[in-house]
């Protein structure tokens, strides 16, 4: 492993030093990045993309480095410092030196034993390279990472996409976070050409309590716009794909506020495995009532609860198991207006009995006596195509639950609204 690490050290100093371009490659490099419109003094960034990157097997995800560079540097007649672009850099910092350092990243220890692990043969891999401007830490008013899931339909206007917005206020990126400072996760939702409808599932433990990172909600309208319009582009490029997810990264600069999109990249599905086995595993959880849009508020009231589940750690097929998938459950639960806590084994729980409905799992259960007693029935549906599940391990929130309860006495539930009604339900 000392002779490896020593030849790849060995291998970047010659890249990064030694080795450089043709001068007519050096003038096409120049004539492209002004004639895009590059600020000459303004530090681009350099990343690097390769073609090893991205593949059902092999991401390459942080193994390879970026790094800024000057093209005013490069453009004037000495090599004398500082940097036109950063007066605090004593030296020189042009394109070309950053261009060298992004290739020799490509052997990068980590990089190097990656594509041994996977057995990626290094013969055809070649390294593109992203341009755009550096965003300096200062002027990084936030940053952030968003996931589309797109499903098309076969008429132009069925489309549907689930957007995750992970953003964090300020430069600190969101990818392995610390601890104290956990970036904000927003959901957004489309259907055809309706506007974006944003929740927020968690709020950044960087800003006080009830804020978000942009404008609520118009600050998030305006961002899923912004990048449905490079997934729409992106999709007009492989009009054949019906699904596919794409991956985004954005930042808001200062002095202006701008939104920009950095990268877009699509995430490789993997391919259905009909052979691997898959396993439900136990996780720690805890679940509450969703009180939706739809709601009632009465029901809202009777059911809010709070619940934690046990599952059996067992083998899954496409002919699901016959027996219940629970060994235990706790809740925390409303009784005549009262809390309280009910929980215990599920086969011991009163009455219980274990129903299927199709693929779904029932289980059924009494709590309470008399005119008080409610019928709980607990619906659990897992995924059930295992063969194209990105992973072989299943847990709980890998599906859905669906909890019914039924009332030997009617109880209240909204009624019509004008004129006020009075309404009952079991």
């Amino acid at each position: 492993m000392a002779d490896l690490q020593n030849w790849l050290a060995r291998l970047r100093e010659l890249i990064r030093n030694t080795a450089d371009f043709s001068p007519s490659q050096k003038a096409a490099i120049l004539e492209i990045l002004q004639t895009v419109g590059f600020n000459l003094h303004r530090n681009l960034r350099f990343r690097s993309s390769t073609n090893v990157e991205d593949s059902e097997q092999f991401s390459g995800a942080g193994l390879y480095d970026s790094y800024s560079g000057c093209l005013a540097d490069d453009l004037d007649a000495d090599r004398d410092g500082p940097s036109a672009c950063d007066p605090t850099e004593p030296n020189e910092r042009g394109v070309f030196r950053a261009l060298r350092r992004v290739f020799a990243s490509f052997y990068n220890d980590l990089a190097c034993l990656e594509r041994l692990r996977h057995g990626v043969d290094e013969s055809p891999v070649g390294m593109a390279v992203l341009v755009h401007y550096s965003t300096p830490d200062p002027t990084e008013l936030a940053n952030g990472v968003a996931t589309a899931a797109i499903r098309r339909g076969t008429q132009p206007n069925e489309r549907w996409v689930d957007w995750q917005l992970v953003t964090q206020t300020g430069a600190l990126p969101v990818t392995n976070p610390e601890p104290n400072a956990l970036p904000e996760d927003v959901r957004a939702s489309l259907w055809g050409s309706t506007d974006p409808w944003p929740t927020l599932a968690r709020q950044s433990s960087l800003l006080p309590l009830g804020a978000t990172v942009f404008a609520w909600p118009a600050g998030y309208v305006k961002l899923v716009r912004l990048l449905d319009q490079a997934a729409r582009a992106y999709e007009a490029e492989f009009p054949a794909k019906s699904e596919l997810t794409l991956n985004f990264e954005y930042k808001q600069v200062a002095p202006d506020a701008t939104l920009e999109v950095r990268q877009i990249r699509e995430v490789p599905r993997l391919k259905p495995a009909p052979n691997r086995p898959a396993w439900l595993l136990n996780e720690t959880n805890r679940w509450v009532v969703f009180q939706g849009e739809y709601g009632d508020v009465f029901a809202h009231h009777r059911l809010k609860s709070s619940w934690t589940f046990q599952t059996a750690n067992l083998r899954l097929t496409n002919n699901p198991p016959t027996n219940t998938l629970y060994r235990r459950l706790d809740a925390e639960l409303l009784e005549a207006n009262l809390l309280s806590r009910r929980g215990g084994p599920i086969s011991e729980l009163p009455d219980h009995r274990h129903l299927r409905d199709g693929t779904d799992h029932l289980d059924e259960w009494t709590w309470g006596t008399g005119p008080a007693q409610r019928r709980f029935q607990l619906r659990t549906s897992l995924p059930s195509d295992l063969a194209a599940a990105p992973t072989p391990l299943f847990f709980l929130s890998d599906g859905a639950l669906q909890l019914q309860v039924t009332y030997p006495t009617p109880s209240p539930r909204s009624g019509r609204p004008d004129p006020p009604t009075p309404a009952w339900t079991s």
